[in-house]
């Protein structure tokens, strides 16, 4: 019977956050590499909390290379801290330390610039122009005359 040891907590590299600049309205992902090395990850659990609020956690799911897990919209400059949490299978944990992000306001959509009808009015207003001042000439010279 192999008997294993395992004295030692699962290693949590610093998270990611994508976008790297949470904006309102936007799902924030967190993604983290986690790795024990003796008997395993067992678990990963996001913990987060927006303002002053209470703590709130989330199982992350592993993609074969990441431990993800989502923070759900937020509004404009909202705060929110978050750490990590690992399990291995013999009950050891980590923690990271609480890492923090605010929101920034989402950028207003500007209309996109209609170029036809944009040139097109240039076009009108240079073409009345030139009838204007070939008017004002016509108009000078039967005048003199």
């Amino acid at each position: 019977m192999l008997v294993l040891v395992d004295n030692t907590p699962p290693s949590i590299s610093t998270p990611s956050i994508s976008p790297e600049e949470p904006i309102e309205g936007v799902e924030i992902i967190i993604d983290v590499k986690v790795s024990d090395l003796v008997s395993g990850v067992e678990r990963v659990i996001l913990w987060y909390r927006v303002g002053a609020g209470k703590w709130t956690h989330v199982d992350m799911a592993f993609d074969g290379v990441f431990w993800i897990a989502t923070i759900p919209k937020q509004g404009a400059y909202t705060q929110v801290k978050y750490y990590i949490e690992a399990y291995d299978r013999a009950g050891n944990m980590a923690k990271t330390d609480v890492y923090s992000f605010t929101v920034k306001a989402g950028v207003e959509e500007i209309a996109p610039v209609n170029y036809v009808l944009l040139y097109t009015s240039l076009a009108a207003s240079i073409a009345l122009s030139v009838c204007a001042i070939l008017i004002a000439l016509k108009y000078k010279r039967a005048k003199s005359a």
